[in-house]
């Protein structure tokens, strides 16, 4: 038995610590952001392929958006859902760039964009979505009327 550790020691202490890492590195990221930017309430605030479009002069306050790796559940995303915090009151609209599956699913029928309310989980059709199709060429942009609302948006099949 002395010579089994003599001889497998620094591997065992390897693997421990490579064990160890990974117990660390789940419990960090389980509920991590991904990405969070907070921008003054103006214009066209872009998150990757998502965003926020706030009209010249309708707001004042800031405007944070975030993605994270665990969200709400309950639909089928064709991507991550956004987290979008408004603080300010006036107009806004929250959009996603569309890829050319999605841009065939809306033309189709079979997309919708929708919101979850923190205050009520589960997710509802965006009342108020409109294809801007001078956006984001030649796929198109999906956008909501906000109000502005709190909450997570996402695109999600029907």
């Amino acid at each position: 038995m002395k010579e089994f550790f003599k001889k497998h020691y620094t591997k065992m202490i390897v693997a421990t610590v490579l064990a160890l890492a990974l117990v660390v590195v789940g419990t960090i990221s389980a509920d991590a952001t991904l990405g969070t930017r907070e921008a003054p309430a103006v214009g066209d605030i872009v998150f990757g392929n998502a965003g926020v479009y706030i009209p010249a002069g309708a707001a004042d306050g800031t405007v944070t958006v975030s993605r994270f790796n665990t969200y709400p559940g309950g639909v089928k995303y064709t991507r991550a859902p956004i987290k979008v915090e408004f603080n300010f009151k006036g107009a806004a609209y929250v959009y996603f760039n569309l890829q050319k599956h999605e841009r065939k699913m809306w033309d189709e029928g079979t997309l919708r964009l929708v919101y979850s309310d923190p205050e009520n989980p589960g997710y509802s059709r965006c009342i108020g979505t409109f294809l801007v199709e001078s956006e984001n060429f030649p796929e198109g942009r999906l956008a909501c009327y906000t109000g502005p609302a709190d909450g997570w948006y996402a695109l999600a099949k029907k």
